[in-house]
Parts: structure tokens; sequence; C-alpha cells
């Protein structure tokens, strides 16, 4: 479901409508995904139950949806069959996608549309954090998860979106990071437990970034406040490296086993 979000649901009403009725696209490209069951009733009858209630109540006992529901397993392989077919007949939707996708990434995880409310509690302490610690110029309009189009964030204001400060940290980190790892695999000062640790960190990071963009629009701030932890130690090795290199004494005087004087005076 979060694939249709990519690229189906990226597509124009009208032109998927046509895109049905030609037989392109299956009637799930009508329904926005995550839909209630209700919403399916006519193309995805319910099948048996299977005694489990986790899996069969259509509700939680909040009111909400349950998407424990066994019933969504076949809606989302539908979903799925959509993006398929629309990817091989019309890859430029999905293309386009995902710089929408990139860009709700680089966002602050408070700019999520679920947490509308919790924004207007936190008032102007929320703008502020954002502004000083993230570098976002400009707060997110209020939307909804059906609404995300090309259109809800477009013009030149869009550059001021962004969380500049925090992309910046996220890039130093992944590229610091995997120098050092290098260098703990390779270089002359081997550390192979360094390695692995930095290899695995790196790795996780990866995978969620690439995966998280590439097959959803609309909650990829919300992906990458999950990994934010793992960057921000990886940031923290690049920092402390950058830190012993500085530190580093800078010997001076006879280069034959003589007197050495480093930059804090002593001798060696």
């Amino acid at each position: 479901m979060s694939a249709a979000r990519v690229s189906t649901f990226l597509i124009p009403a009208e032109e998927r409508k046509q895109m049905v009725s030609a037989g392109m696209l299956s009637p799930y490209a009508l329904i926005p995904p995550f839909s209630k069951l209700d919403a399916y009733r006519d193309i995805a009858p319910p099948g048996a139950p299977t005694g489990i209630p986790v899996l069969d109540q259509r509700t939680k006992q909040s009111g909400k949806t349950n998407f424990n529901n066994v019933a969504y397993i076949d809606i989302s392989r539908a979903y799925l069959a959509d993006a398929s077919r629309l990817l091989r007949a019309r890859p430029g939707a999905y293309l386009e996608g995902l710089p929408l996708a990139g860009l709700f990434f680089s966002l602050p995880a408070s700019d999520l549309y679920f947490l509308k409310d919790n924004r207007a509690r936190l008032g102007v302490w929320s703008t502020l954090w954002n502004r000083l610690v993230y570098g976002q110029l400009l707060t997110v309009p209020d939307t909804t998860a059906y609404s995300i189009s090309r259109k809800t964030l477009s013009g030149p204001r869009v550059l001021l979106c962004p969380g500049y400060l925090l992309m910046a940290a996220f890039v130093t980190a992944m590229a610091g990071g995997t120098l050092i790892a290098l260098g703990a695999a390779w270089g002359k000062a081997k550390d192979t437990p360094v390695a692995i640790v930095l290899v695995f960190l790196i790795a996780t990071i990866a995978y969620a970034t690439l995966v998280g963009n590439g097959l959803e629009v609309g909650e990829n701030n919300r992906f990458r406040f999950m990994i934010d932890p793992l960057w921000l130690v990886l940031l923290g090795v690049v920092v402390d490296r950058a830190i012993q290199a500085r530190a580093r004494p800078v010997a001076t005087g006879y280069a034959d086993g003589h007197k050495l004087t480093d930059i804090a005076g002593g001798t060696t």
C-alpha cells in the first residue's frame, strides 16, 4: 500500500479512472491506500474467519481500523500489482515520486501529519527546535495522508521546508563513517571490530533510507526518525575522530632520535 502512494496515487484521479476503465489498473487504484475495510467490500469479499481475534477484528477497541486484519494481506498485494504494472507502463510517474519522498525524508519528524495535535500543544517550542536545531526555515503546511501530492509542496517555498542542518549532519555521518570504516578495515591502523560495527550501522541506515524512500511518500520522516539514533552515533564517531586528529601532537626538533617537542611544550 505504501508502494501505491509513491506511484499509483501520484497519478491524477481522472487519469487513474481512465486506466481502470481500460483495464490497465484494478479498481484498487480508485481507493486510497490504508482505507477502512468497508471501502473494499465490493472488490475484496471477506474471507473465512481465522478464529484469532487480532486477525479477524475489523477495528481496534479504540474504534480505529485494525490493520492486523488478515484481509489486508490480499489488499496489499493488489495495490502492489497495480504499482508494478504502472512502473512498467509509466516509469516516469514513479521517478517523479522519488524526489517527493526525499523531501519528506528531510523534514523534522514533528512535521508528520499524524502529529498535528502534538504540534498545536507544543506551540512555539516545536517551531524553535526545528529552526535552530534542524535548520528548517518554513514549516510544511498541514496535510493528510491522502492529500499529499506534487501540489502540496511545490514552488520556490518548498526549498525552505527541509531541515538543512539535519541533512548536513546526516550526510556528514554517512560519508565520514564510511571513510573511517574503510580505514579500520584496510588502513594502517587496522581495527576489525570497529570496522564491523561501523559497517553494520551504515548498512542499516542505508537500507532503511533506500527502502523507506523507494516505497513510500508521506511517512518518510517517521522512518528516518527511527534511524536517527544510529546515524547520531555514527556522527559522534566522526566528530571524535576529527577531534583526535586535531589534538594529535605535532613533533618538532630533530628527526634522528634527539629531543622532540610537541605542541604542548613537553618533550619526548
